[in-house]
């Protein structure tokens, strides 16, 4: 296993970034690749953390995700098993298969 390949192991065993061990600590020192990625990684947890503080709505009813989940199901989007139905793109016409619609109205000129 490469020294990347442990850092990445390392990391998606510590769920917290501050507790991440010396030894992949030591190697994201040494690699550009590791220490851009925990350098995203430890923004993504700054900011999210600071969005978290200045939060000032309010969480939403939980009754609001059944409301979706239904709708959705109503809908055919989604079944009650969990499974997605994929949506079929409305077909398009082809190319020479019929009249534009006409969009400048054209104003007699007079011949002056």
């Amino acid at each position: 296993m490469s020294d990347c390949e442990s850092f990445d192991t390392a990391l998606a065993a510590s769920p917290d970034l501050n507790r991440l061990a010396r030894r992949a600590r030591a190697h994201a020192g040494s690699c550009r690749r590791c220490a851009a990625l925990l350098r995203d990684l430890e923004l993504i947890v700054e900011r999210a953390a600071s969005l978290a503080a200045n939060a000032s709505e309010p969480d939403p009813p939980p009754q609001l995700w059944d409301q979706i989940r239904r709708q959705l199901e109503k809908e055919g989007v989604i079944h009650a098993n969990g499974r997605t139905t994929p949506r079929r793109a409305k077909p398009r016409p082809k190319s020479g298969g019929g009249p534009l619609p006409r969009l400048v109205h054209s104003t007699p000129r007079s011949g002056g």
